[in-house]
C-alpha cells in the first residue's frame, strides 16, 4: 500500500511538472514577443528623436516625384542607415521613413543599405501597406502591427506619427522585425526550454532516487546500530568505546551495572574522571601498572589485565581487554570488562585452602618428628635400665 501511495505522489509530481511546462511553453511566445515589442518601441523613440522633421517634411512634399535630389536627402538617408546599424544586433530588420500623398503611401529612405535584395527605392509607393500605417496617418497616434504580410515579406511592427514643431503630422517611422527572424528566436527559446525542462526532471529524478536510496541506507543503518545495540546490551560484559579525545561514545548496559551510571549521564564524559581502575595488574608479567588511564595513548592495547572496580554496590575484578577500531575515519578504543569475581573468590578460596593444607601438613610433619624423637628418648631410658 505504502509503495502504490509512492508511485501516485511521483506521478501526481511529475502530471503537475508536465502541466507547468505546458504553462511555460505556452508562455514563452508571449514573453518573447514583448521583448521584441519593447525592443521596437526603444528603436522608434530614439529615430525620432534623431530625425529632423522639418528635413522629413521638405522630401514629403517632392512626393511622388524623385526625392534624391533633394539637398537634405543624402543627410537623413546617411542618419537611417547609421541608426539601422546600431539596431540590427537587437533584432531590428529595417528602420524607414513614410509619407502620403492623397491616399498612396511612399517610402522616402530606409536603412537598407543600398545593393541589398530587400532595398526599397527613395520615393516607391507602398503597394500593400498594412492597415496600421493608414491608422498612423490618420490618427496621428503610433499603431503596432503584430504580424502582416506585404511585398517585402512578414514582418513585425511599429508605426509612429513624424510630427513638426507646430504639431502637424509631416511622415510616418516605420520599424520592422522579420517575422522569420522573431520566430526562430521563440524556437530557439523553445528548444532551450525543452533541453533544460528535460535536464531538470532528470536532475528530479535522479535526486528523488539519491534521497530513496540514502533512505534506504539511512534506515539499514540505523536497523544495523540498533541490531548492534541491541546485541550489546545483551552481553554480560560491559563494553565500553571511548574515542580519540578518550570521550566516552557509548556503553552497554552491563558497563551501567559496572561503573554505576547511566548511559546518559556517562555520554561525552572522560572514563577516567568517572571511572578509578587503581593499579591494574598486567596478567602477563604480573606487575602493578602504576598511573594507567583508559584511552588511545595507552602502551597495554591488545594485552589483558586485571582491574578492581569498587563502587557504592560492588567490590568486584574484571579481566580489560582494549584494542582499537576505526568509525568514521576516527580511531576508537574498545575497552571490555569480563566479571572474573567468582573466579577469583574460588582461586582465594584454593589459595587459602592450600595454606591451610600446607600448616596442617607442617603440623604433622613436627608431630611425627617428635613421636620419633619420643621414641627413641624411650628406648634410650629402657637401656639404661
Amino acid at each position: 500500500m505504502k509503495k502504490g501511495k509512492k508511485y501516485l505522489l511521483v506521478l501526481i509530481f511529475f502530471a503537475v511538472a508536465v502541466a507547468l511546462g505546458f504553462v511555460a511553453f505556452y508562455y514563452i511566445e508571449k514573453i518573447v514577443y514583448q521583448n521584441f515589442s519593447d525592443e521596437i518601441s526603444r528603436t522608434s523613440n530614439v529615430v525620432l528623436t534623431a530625425v529632423d522633421p522639418d528635413e522629413v517634411k521638405k522630401l514629403s512634399d517632392l512626393l511622388p516625384g524623385d526625392v534624391t535630389g533633394s539637398d537634405v536627402f543624402e543627410k537623413i538617408k546617411n542618419e537611417i542607415v547609421s541608426l539601422g546599424d546600431i539596431f540590427i544586433p537587437e533584432g531590428i530588420d529595417s528602420v524607414y521613413l513614410l509619407a502620403r500623398k492623397g491616399d498612396n503611401i511612399y517610402f522616402i529612405t530606409e536603412s537598407t543599405p543600398y545593393g541589398q535584395p530587400l532595398y526599397v527605392t527613395p520615393g516607391k509607393l507602398y503597394e500593400k501597406a498594412p492597415i496600421e500605417i493608414t491608422k498612423t496617418f490618420d490618427n496621428n497616434v503610433y499603431y503596432s502591427a503584430p504580424k502582416y504580410t506585404d511585398e517585402f515579406g512578414t514582418y513585425i511592427s511599429k508605426f509612429s506619427p513624424i510630427v513638426d514643431d507646430q504639431g502637424n503630422q509631416v511622415g510616418v517611422l516605420g520599424i520592422d522585425v522579420d517575422f522569420n527572424y522573431y520566430q526562430a528566436q521563440i524556437n530557439k527559446i523553445k528548444i532551450i526550454f525543452i533541453l533544460s525542462w528535460i535536464f531538470i526532471q532528470l536532475f528530479v529524478i535522479l535526486f528523488l532516487s539519491y534521497i530513496t536510496k540514502t533512505k534506504k541506507l539511512k534506515n539499514a543503518s540505523a536497523t544495523s546500530e540498533q541490531k548492534i545495540i541491541a546485541i550489546t546490551n545483551s552481553i554480560v560484559d560491559g563494553i565500553v568505546v571511548i574515542n580519540s579525545e578518550s570521550k566516552i561514545v557509548f556503553w552497554n548496559n552491563a558497563s551501567e551495572k559496572i561503573f554505576g551510571y547511566p548511559f546518559e549521564q556517562a555520554l561525552d564524559e572522560n572514563f577516567s574522571d568517572l571511572v578509578n581502575l587503581g593499579k591494574p595488574v598486567n596478567l602477563k608479567t604480573g606487575k602493578l601498572i602504576s598511573n594507567f588511564k583508559l584511552s588511545l595513548e595507552s602502551h597495554f592495547i591488545n594485552s589483558i589485565l586485571e582491574v578492581n572496580i569498587k563502587n557504592k554496590k560492588q567490590n568486584n575484578y574484571y579481566e580489560l581487554y582494549t584494542t582499537v577500531i576505526t568509525i568514521n575515519h576516527e580511531q576508537h578504543l574498545v575497552a571490555v570488562f569480563h566479571d572474573i569475581s567468582k573466579r577469583k573468590q574460588e582461586q582465594d578460596e584454593l589459595e587459602r585452602q592450600k595454606t591451610e593444607l600446607e600448616k596442617l601438613n607442617n603440623l604433622m610433619v613436627g608431630r611425627e618428628l617428635k613421636m620419633i624423637e619420643l621414641k627413641k628418648a624411650l628406648k634410650d631410658i629402657k637401656k639404661t635400665a
